[in-house]
C-alpha cells in the first residue's frame, strides 16, 4: 500500500512539475489544454 502511494505520489509531483515547466513555455496553449482536460474529467463524474 505504502509503495503503492508512493509511486502514484512521484508520478503527481512529476507531471506538476513538468506541467509547470511546460505552462512557463507557453502560457497561452497550456491552460486552454488543462481547462480542456478538467471539463472532460467533471463530466466523468
Amino acid at each position: 500500500l505504502i509503495s503503492k502511494a508512493d509511486t502514484r505520489l512521484k508520478a503527481m509531483l512529476t507531471f506538476v512539475t513538468s506541467f509547470d515547466a511546460n505552462y512557463k513555455k507557453s502560457k497561452h496553449v497550456i491552460p486552454a489544454e488543462y481547462l480542456k482536460v478538467q471539463n472532460t474529467k467533471s463530466f466523468q463524474n
